[in-house]
């Protein structure tokens, strides 16, 4: 079985969350439309494995009734600079 959530953060890093489904078996294009629109509406992600294998390249952490797994992206340090240049201090709530 294969679980996504879609959560929010509160000021306080309190997550909640607003979306989450469970799905026969692990799917890369779930996952991926997951992460997606957790980008889109400035939502964090978590997936979850029971009863199947760890997908390849993705990290896991096993808990005491399934096992959390996330993505490893690379950023290469002309991305990071890049994104950091494109951010927008002044929308920013502070």
């Amino acid at each position: 079985m294969f679980t996504y959530k879609l959560q929010s953060r509160d000021r306080r890093g309190n997550y909640s969350t607003v979306k989450s489904k469970n799905v026969e078996c692990f799917s890369l294009a779930v996952a991926e439309k997951a992460m997606a629109l957790a980008k889109q509406h400035g939502l964090y992600t978590s997936f979850y494995v029971k009863d199947e294998p760890v997908p390849d390249g993705w990290s896991s952490k096993e808990l005491p009734f399934s096992i959390q797994i996330w993505l490893d992206q690379a950023v290469t340090e002309e991305e990071a600079l890049n994104e950091l240049n494109e951010l927008d201090l002044g929308a920013l709530p502070f």
